[in-house]
């Protein structure tokens, strides 16, 4: 056996200690926890997720490990890289100073993309996992200091083992003909971005005038987060969906601090006079389109999809796992059809189910063998040695979850008195004061916020 051999051999028979460095704040988001529960349970190494929070200067001297503790240091979606106002001057050191193999995982790219390159060349990261078209990645991330970096291409989420052995009603049973959630996105994420916000408004036109039961909304107060989401769409004969991503790619950020300068003037601007106005050019140059976590959701559970014709990551494909609706909604009258008729709307989940639902190349044990396999053929190249093996991952899994709790807690009650606050502020504050004494106490809440 060749030296290359025997060093890759030794690479993945060796089990690594691993640290996952996530904001467990955002976990009652489904694909969000699914992803880190995903990482620590299926990897053939020793997985533990710690509240990144942890290490924030005021709290991280009561830690009793620090990052050489580990064989590789992953930093998680969830942890926004470019935001410096959350992670600290002295947690970037830290990551940089660690010479262990340091993992990130990147998404929503298409935002702050020079100060995400230059926070990932800062930290020296060695891997990245990205969201975005294989084809574009290397055009996002041109910078001259990732050179070096490994880019791998992953999804955006996968299907929820969980899902597939729930006992949903059947296809006539459901109480909802068509059912939707989605804001509506910054302008500044371009037309494609966009569509997500119309679809929906168009569809519940159309709907309510075909005397079809719709629940689509577009509130931020009508979200639905954990169960609650996946019982809405389980009681939905169909669910409208597009490809998640956006047409516009905001390098240095300027399009996005322009727009929202623009904005906050004018606020009841037609999307077109924005677009128009600050990113024509750049609107479609790069555009990152990719299939959405819940067209899984929707698959496992055996949802009707009505989505905009797409490649979807090369997933999905047109009548035989969904229902394409045509963006200018001329062929409405066929996708009605489907919706009315149980027999074929049923042959289309039922492929759907069977052949993207329970095809393991779309489970999260498919995502986390591509991510040993990255941290096996990159570990060789790293010389690094733990230089302790205490406190035990047991202990270090347990610590985990009381600073999870303690940070929960903290957090809701900077919540709860932001609300009371909120409303106090329009109760006893002067009218012609609330504007700015509600930007002031605004700016309060996200510097407490980001140290909950």
């Amino acid at each position: 056996m060749n030296i290359d051999k025997r060093v890759k051999s030794l690479s993945a028979s060796r089990v690594l200690d691993v640290l996952v460095l996530a904001d467990t704040s955002t976990k009652h988001i489904n694909t969000v926890d699914d992803h880190i529960r995903g990482l620590v349970q299926f990897s053939r190494h020793r997985v533990v997720d710690f509240d990144f929070r942890a290490f924030n200067p005021s709290t991280d001297q009561r830690l009793p490990f620090s990052f050489d503790r580990f064989d590789v240091v992953v930093l998680h979606y969830s942890v926004v890289v470019a935001d410096r106002g959350r992670l600290s001057r002295a947690f970037r050191e830290r990551l940089r100073s660690y010479r262990g193999l340091k993992v990130i995982f990147i998404q929503d790219e298409y935002r702050w993309i020079n100060e995400t390159a230059k926070a990932i060349e800062e930290c020296e990261f060695n891997i990245l996992f990205s969201v975005v078209n294989e084809e574009i990645v290397h055009k996002i991330y041109h910078h001259e200091g990732l050179k070096g970096v490994t880019k791998k291409v992953t999804l955006t989420g996968f299907v929820p083992k969980a899902l597939l052995s729930m006992n949903v009603p059947a296809y006539q049973e459901r109480r909802v003909d068509v059912g939707y959630r989605a804001r509506r996105v910054p302008a500044w994420l371009g037309s494609f971005a966009h569509e997500k916000w119309v679809i929906g408004q168009r569809f519940l036109e159309v709907g309510q005038a075909a005397n079809l039961v719709c629940d689509i909304e577009s509130d931020e107060q009508k979200r639905l987060y954990g169960r609650a989401w996946i019982n809405f769409l389980s009681n939905c004969k169909a669910v409208l969906g597009t490809e998640s991503g956006a047409s516009v790619c905001d390098f240095d950020g300027s399009i996005q601090e322009h727009v929202e300068a623009f904005e906050a003037q004018h606020p009841d601007v037609h999307f077109d006079q924005v677009r128009d106005r600050f990113f024509s050019q750049a609107d479609g140059a790069l555009t990152i389109s990719v299939i959405s976590p819940r067209c899984f959701e929707a698959a496992a559970l055996r949802t009707l999809m009505i989505l905009y014709p797409g490649k979807y990551s090369g997933r999905l494909k047109a009548w035989q796992h969904y229902v394409p609706l045509e963006r200018d909604f001329s062929n409405i009258k066929e996708v009605l059809a489907v919706i009315r008729d149980p027999s074929m709307a049923e042959a289309i989940t039922e492929r759907a189910y069977q052949e993207v639902a329970c095809n393991f190349d779309n489970t999260f044990e498919a995502m986390v063998a591509d991510f040993d396999a990255a941290i096996d053929a990159e570990w060789p190249l790293r010389h690094f040695q733990r230089v302790r093996q205490e406190p035990s991952l047991e202990n270090i899994r347990r610590l985990g979850r009381r600073i999870e709790t303690y940070l929960q807690v903290r957090q809701s009650l900077v919540l709860g008195a932001r609300r009371v606050v909120n409303s106090s502020i329009k109760t006893i504050v002067p009218k012609s004061a609330q504007p700015a004494v509600t930007r002031a106490a605004q700016s309060i809440w996200r510097r407490l916020i980001k140290v909950a």
